[in-house]
């Protein structure tokens, strides 16, 4: 199961079960395979999670596939967004329910400065810091220009390595994975952009 937000490493919520991380995906594949699977279905709803991680984990649980003669078929019982669909593309497979969607391929950095709203309230920070940029701010609480010029070549970067990641695995020119942009297509505007390869029910 692919399901919900993925993160790095296993994370529990109070009270909530352990979410899916891109550690514990590796390490069920592997058990998987140890216990003599030969094929393996990653059943996807998730609308993504962190980046971080997730090109290498997908690679090697293709590549593990692979030297096991083990098919990895990817079910969107839902969706597969982001880093979701980045599990989906590296499957030999990737099978969608017919009122399922896939697709976000594109890649997001929320920044919030609460430092406005903490003045008004009487709340003032102090910084003391050795190295240069070690603060993301400015004298007036804002950001710098040099730490969105930063974060915003990080994103490109993420974007180019998922846009390779994506057109490498589906056999499918760059060009065209970029023209999707970074939304999110139903089963057969998806099927149409080799997104997916067939459509088949849960029951099916």
């Amino acid at each position: 199961d692919i399901h919900g937000g993925i993160t790095d490493i296993p994370y529990q919520a109070m009270c909530e079960e352990e979410g899916v991380s891109h550690q514990s995906v590796r390490e069920e594949v592997e058990q998987l395979i140890a216990s003599g699977a030969k094929t393996i279905v990653l059943d996807q709803d998730s609308n993504g999670g962190i980046a971080h991680m997730m090109f290498e984990s997908a690679e090697y649980i293709r590549n593990l596939a692979d030297d096991n003669d083990v098919k990895l078929i990817s079910y969107v019982s839902a969706k597969s967004f982001s880093a979701s669909y980045g599990y989906s593309a590296v499957a030999h497979e990737v099978i969608c329910n017919p009122s399922a969607e896939v697709g976000s391929i594109g890649v997001r950095i929320k920044l919030r400065n609460v430092n406005g709203a903490m003045k008004n309230m009487g709340i003032e920070d102090t910084y003391i810091t050795a190295g240069e940029g070690k603060v993301p701010f400015d004298a007036d609480g804002k950001f710098t220009e040099d730490f969105i010029n930063e974060s915003n070549e990080s994103v490109k970067q993420t974007y180019e390595q998922f846009t390779d990641h994506v057109a490498m695995w589906r056999g499918v020119d760059k060009k065209n994975i970029i023209s999707l942009g970074a939304k999110t297509y139903s089963a057969k505007k998806a099927q149409a952009n080799c997104l997916v390869d067939k459509f088949m029910t849960l029951h099916e």
